[in-house]
This record gives structure tokens, C-alpha cells and sequence, in this order.
């Protein structure tokens, strides 16, 4: 599956968190310029699934969804177990 970078971990985990979220909310919620990049890169991977939706608002494009795929969840437990084992064996990082 190959390793994720910090970033893609992110997206995952707030997806994993609040499922289902237009890209616009993803990089309001991690504050980073390169989310859609993130996203684009995940889905190449199949970590990710991405519908469009109709706007809410009348003239408006469709918005892009996103949600976790089967393989990103596999994918988010391989990243975040070795670092709460690690975690747990040597302390936080400081």
C-alpha cells in the first residue's frame, strides 16, 4: 500500500472522524493550501472516494464529497498504531 505522508494521514483522520466532507472543509479544518493535491492523490490510491453534489445554492457549482475508502481506514490503522506503540514505549515526542 506505501506509506502516507503526514498530510495524507491528516485528511484521513478527519474523515475518519466527521465521514463524509466537501474538499472546501477539509482545508478549512486543516488550515493547509494543499489539501485538494492531498485529496487528488488519495483517491489515485483508492484510500479515498470523491462524489459530486448539487450546490445548496442556486448558480453554483457542484461540490466535491469525500470519504474514506475500506483501504484508507486499513490504511489509517497501519499509520497510527506504530505511532501509539511507539508512543507508548519511549513517551511523546517533545
Amino acid at each position: 500500500m506505501g506509506a502516507v505522508t503526514e498530510l495524507q494521514r491528516r485528511v484521513l483522520q478527519l474523515l475518519e472522524e466527521f465521514g463524509p466532507v466537501h474538499v472546501y472543509e477539509l482545508k478549512r479544518q486543516m488550515g493547509s493550501r494543499s489539501t485538494y493535491a492531498t485529496v487528488v492523490s488519495l483517491q489515485a490510491r483508492g484510500l479515498v472516494e470523491a462524489r459530486w453534489e448539487p450546490s445548496e445554492y442556486e448558480g453554483k457549482p457542484p461540490r466535491k464529497i469525500v470519504s474514506l475508502t475500506g483501504i484508507g481506514e486499513q490504511a489509517l490503522r497501519e499509520t497510527v498504531r506504530p505511532r501509539q506503540t511507539f508512543t507508548a514505549v519511549f513517551g511523546a515526542p517533545t
